[in-house]
């Protein structure tokens, strides 16, 4: 990750927590490079624990990205 990118097989070599989606919406609209709109929102359950999820990311440059995760 010192390259500033995280590819899939350093996330895996983390161990993290999967979950399995029951709602996934996703929502783009693509204007320019630089100013678009892209909502990405779900909910589940984590399968072994039981535990629920919600993600949501909103993204309006590609510089930023708002990210919540919630697990309980």
């Amino acid at each position: 990750m010192a390259d500033g990118v995280l590819t899939l097989p350093e996330l895996e070599a983390l161990n993290p927590r999967k979950g399995v989606a029951s709602r996934y919406e996703e929502y783009n609209k693509p204007r320019s490079e630089e100013d678009y709109l892209l909502v990405i929102e779900s909910e589940g359950t984590i399968p072994g624990t039981n535990q629920r999820f919600e993600y949501k990311v909103i993204s309006r440059t590609k510089s930023r990205q708002d990210v919540e995760l919630r697990i309980w």
